[in-house]
């Protein structure tokens, strides 16, 4: 009878101890971490920097001046907030600042608001928009992970490609419309690299 008891009450503290630590934080280290495409005929392209905006696929087929590998990491104020960083060991090039013609390493990784059913994915330079910013045209603090899954933080926002004429290379757009996917194909966004065969 003592047995009973005592193990139902041990599996509900344990119960109750393991769901109040937030799911975010038990899955995701804030080790730095690169983002991978899944979708129809996209099966773990990388995500990468160009001309300020993020791309999909093959980063040699962009038509950008600027193209960069890269990795992000979360702002220490805030983790809906995350930084992208040129991935130095892919590439020797780094970000290009906005409106300067100095250059970067890190920019923000943003979300452009609009009329548009779809809209771009961006990068904004880290001293050009507030990390707690949140106004109508760049959205900051909009990311979170389920596991190895990137959310938008906006009711009904899903991501999307959005095809540029070439097989291999899409740009990363993101919409809360139902409409989005007569523009661009629904795609899934993860921290974690495709298995290849």
């Amino acid at each position: 009878m003592f047995f009973t008891f005592i193990l139902p009450a041990f599996v509900a503290a344990f119960g109750l101890f393991c769901s109040a630590q937030p799911l975010e934080e038990r899955q995701s280290n804030g080790n730095p971490f690169s983002l991978y495409a899944y979708g129809e005929d996209i099966n773990g392209l990388h995500v990468f920097y160009a001309d300020g905006q993020a791309q999909i696929g093959d980063m040699s087929l962009s038509n950008a001046s600027n193209k960069v590998p890269m990795y992000v990491t979360y702002s220490s104020n805030d983790r809906t907030t995350w930084i992208a960083h040129a991935n130095t060991t892919q590439s020797t090039r780094t970000f290009a600042a906005l409106g300067s013609s100095t250059t970067s390493t890190t920019n923000l990784l943003c979300l452009k608001e609009s009329s548009s059913v779809t809209n771009p994915v961006t990068f904004n330079s880290i001293n050009s928009v507030s990390i707690s910013s949140a106004d109508t045209e760049t959205i900051t603090n909009a990311w979170s992970l389920y596991g190895s899954t990137v959310l938008i933080n906006r009711t009904g926002g899903n991501f999307y490609a959005k095809s540029t004429g070439k097989n291999g290379w899409w740009h990363l757009v993101w919409s809360t419309s139902d409409n989005a996917g007569l523009e661009a194909t629904a795609i899934i966004l993860r921290t974690t690299a495709p298995v290849l065969d």
